[in-house]
């Protein structure tokens, strides 16, 4: 059984002493709302493309945008060409089509992963002991 002894930082990534029968450990917990489509890592800031897909970058935003096959208009009704914008005009013009849009995750129950080794381990899964210890830390 754990018993939570100290906390620090914020629920992002947790910095907290927990007892084991009678030995004493520090470990960095970490934490994050969501996961990247693309790569698979952690975040707790980036895009949220088509109301469902987590991007954490750029990069790989622009790479799926650029992958579609996409039909647009300016406000006039002129045929836009996406495969022949720039980077910045592409982003722009999918933002305002509200293709995607930048957000962040703040609050406690927007976690949903925490990383343990490298990978990350949806906290759904967790016991409900686990659980309270992650609500506990966080509060």
């Amino acid at each position: 059984m754990m018993d939570l002894i100290s906390e620090t930082a914020s629920w992002q990534s947790l910095s907290i002493m927990i007892q084991t029968n009678s030995n004493k450990m520090s470990k960095e917990r970490i934490f994050w709302a969501r996961q990247c489509g693309i790569t698979g890592e952690g975040m707790n800031e980036g895009y949220l493309y088509n109301d469902h897909e987590y991007i954490a970058n750029d990069k790989d935003l622009i790479d799926t945008l650029r992958g579609q096959d996409f039909t647009a208009e300016d406000e006039d009704g002129n045929q836009l060409y996406p495969s022949k914008m720039t980077d910045e005009e592409l982003m722009e013009w999918a933002y305002n089509d509200e293709i995607y849009y930048w957000t962040d995750w703040v609050e406690d129950e927007d976690i949903q992963y925490e990383e343990i080794d490298g990978k990350l381990v949806d906290i759904q899964e967790y016991t409900e002991e686990e659980q309270a210890i992650i609500t506990n830390t966080n509060n």
